[in-house]
């Protein structure tokens, strides 16, 4: 039960297992940072990614081969990717971090799903602005407004 997780987040008490979340974070094929960072991998490692099998322990929200090819030129023309139940329970935003036509990594904000605002305006906003910021150099200490720490303090 979430409430049961407010201010310790532990996975077994958001239903995913320690073993579940390395599987689900280790590859780009499931998770809104996996496409921002798929996004701007050459056609042919776009392919291997996308023929991967789902592993077993992602989520309802994870696309299936078709649709995750079709999300990449959406995270391209945008700046930024989307999830929610790629992993049960989470809901993710993430912006691709480059230096000129190269990828180096993605900034995500992942937390569950419930917590997640239902407009993603701030946290898309926030998260690009980080990216943007780590590509210039810079650091990133922009507040994030959405996030009530209240509710959140561990």
């Amino acid at each position: 039960m979430i409430s049961d997780a407010v201010g310790r987040y532990s996975l077994d008490a958001l239903g995913l297992s320690v073993t579940d979340f390395v599987q689900l974070g280790s590859t780009l094929r499931v998770g809104a940072s996996g496409r921002a960072i798929a996004a701007h991998l050459p056609s042919d490692m776009i392919s291997s990614i996308a023929e991967e099998a789902l592993p077993a322990a992602a989520g309802p929200g994870a696309l299936q081969s078709a649709d995750f090819r079709a999300s990449l030129e959406t995270v391209r023309q945008t700046g930024y990717a989307v999830g929610s139940g790629e992993m049960p329970g989470w809901a993710e935003v993430a912006a691709p971090v480059l230096y000129g036509d190269a990828i180096y990594g993605a900034v995500s904000v992942l937390m569950p799903a419930p917590l997640m605002p239902q407009d993603l305006q701030v946290p898309v906003a926030a998260t690009m602005a980080a990216a943007r910021k780590i590509e210039s150099g810079g650091t990133a200490t922009t507040p994030i407004p959405w996030w009530d720490s209240g509710r959140c303090a561990g």
